[in-house]
């Protein structure tokens, strides 16, 4: 059996790993390389915890109400701005208000910054008009990072597709799969289970789409000396009882919005073409998808 061309780095505090399946080494190097270089800068670019990045410079330490932003930045923001209003509102980047405040008021709760900053966050709190991402509140932050992380995937897998290879590419579990392994099977990716995260759950068949999966098992944050989940809602939501919520969608940046929107309401109506699974209390499963595998 081929194996695939395997390459690693680490990149927006994850590990990345590369699997080119199949074709000519040389040519997997040089589409690992290309990924390399593009997942950087982006990570430049973007970084919410950097001074010196794009998005804390220009964006989050602004002086004026009106930021302009450059063609690719466009697209991004408006594909941000979409997707947050396919979820109600419920993905919110500018929880980064959240998080800068906090640093500035160490000794603040959560449940205090989250209420006084709400005219400050959501959708009615920015906008694009034309070239520009306007704003209406000085103190309206973003953070990208998860969107930052799942669209560097896509561009990643799009590398690869342009050069005529398949792939799977792994950026600390955001993933996008193009194409199907050498010899014709499917590209089998386990989801874990949340309450044993070294254990695998089922395992799902992915082709050309990307995988995602949200858990309050994965990370934590500390607001205010309280450590809690890094998952940041501006309203109240009915996730009290959900343990993780596994999407796929054609890009990885979309199955990570709703795999992160379905944490905090599993009750919102998705796109057909979503598919899920989320794990409740006790391992319940609700899932779209026809019958569930192994």
């Amino acid at each position: 059996m081929t194996q695939p061309h395997r390459f690693q780095f680490a990149a927006m505090t994850v590990p990345c790993e590369i699997s080119i399946l199949g074709g000519l080494r040389t040519t997997a190097e040089t589409v690992a390389k290309s990924i390399h270089q593009s997942t950087k800068s982006l990570e430049r670019t973007y970084n919410f915890y950097s001074d010196d990045s794009w998005l804390s410079r220009e964006l989050n330490q602004r002086g004026a109400s009106r930021v302009r932003l450059n063609p690719e930045q466009i697209r991004l923001f408006q594909r941000v701005r979409d997707l947050s209003e396919l979820t109600a509102g419920l993905f919110d980047p500018t929880i980064g208000t959240i998080k800068l405040a906090s640093w500035d008021r160490p000794d603040a709760s959560r449940t205090q910054l989250v209420g006084e900053l709400e005219p400050a966050m959501g959708l009615d709190s920015w906008q694009l008009d034309g070239d520009y991402l306007v704003f209406r509140d000085t103190r309206t932050a973003f953070d990208l990072g998860g969107v930052i992380k799942e669209y560097a995937v896509d561009v990643a897998a799009s590398l690869a597709s342009q050069a005529g290879v398949n792939c799977l590419i792994n950026f600390g579990g955001d993933m996008h799969v193009k194409g199907r392994k050498p010899n014709g099977d499917y590209v089998a990716i386990g989801v874990k289970d949340p309450l044993s995260p070294d254990r695998v759950l089922c395992t799902l068949a992915v082709e050309n789409a990307g995988l995602t999966t949200s858990g309050f098992y994965e990370r934590t944050v500390t607001i205010g000396g309280e450590q809690g989940t890094h998952i940041i809602g501006n309203r109240q939501t009915k996730s009290a009882s959900i343990l993780s919520a596994t999407v796929i969608a054609p890009s990885t940046l979309e199955a990570g919005v709703f795999s992160t929107a379905l944490m905090l309401d599993p009750a919102l109506t998705v796109p057909e073409h979503i598919q899920y699974i989320v794990v409740g209390e006790g391992r319940k499963i609700y899932s779209n998808l026809p019958s569930l595998p192994g």
